[in-house]
């Protein structure tokens, strides 16, 4: 990773044209998704979720760029999130970036515990990246990576939801993203 922004000035972080990167497992989530994009743009937040790609585009890059180039990181942890290579190659992305240039790390536990990510019981380790297929992982380097990247984001303090109790999908969605705009307000 190189430490030059895009005008190629050492040191410097390259310039934040996103105000929230949203991460999530798409078969999961990519409804509420959807949604969340839409309410933190009517709050005026630049956001970027992977289907504002323009076709043609090199994926893996794009998705590097556009994490390197904004100022909140939002992880919707779901129940299938671990089991995504695509979505633990982002985490430890987001969390290099975080470390390096102080991207904010903000986990949405979605219908999950983040007691798993941190203590990792065996039925949640068995599992860790091998959910899409032609993506087996047998580097164990690579699992050890997404464990520690896993362990780490289950230490951040996130917010937890679940519907059907108490709020609808709808109210959680407008819940999160008024949370996300006070983070937002608060770093600049």
């Amino acid at each position: 990773m190189s430490t030059t922004n895009d005008a190629g000035v050492p040191g410097q972080r390259p310039p934040r044209d996103y105000d929230v990167f949203i991460s999530y497992k798409q078969e999961d989530m990519l409804h509420t998704m959807s949604h969340l994009k839409g309410a933190l743009e009517r709050r005026e937040m630049r956001t970027f979720v992977d289907f504002n790609l323009d076709g043609g585009v090199p994926f893996r890059p794009a998705i590097n760029e556009a994490i390197e180039q904004s100022k909140i990181a939002v992880m919707v942890v779901s129940q299938n999130y671990h089991l995504s290579p695509w979505c633990l190659n982002e985490l430890v992305k987001i969390l290099e970036w975080n470390k390096k240039w102080g991207l904010i790390v903000l986990p949405i536990f979605w219908g999950m515990n983040a007691r798993d990510l941190r203590e990792q019981p065996r039925y949640f380790v068995e599992n860790i990246g091998q959910g899409e297929k032609g993506f087996k992982q047998d580097n164990p380097h690579q699992v050890q990576k997404w464990r520690d990247a896993l362990r780490t984001l289950g230490m951040i303090k996130g917010w937890s939801y679940s519907t059907g109790l108490h709020k609808t999908e709808a109210e959680l969605i407008e819940e999160i993203a008024d949370k996300i705009s006070a983070k937002l307000d608060h770093s600049e």
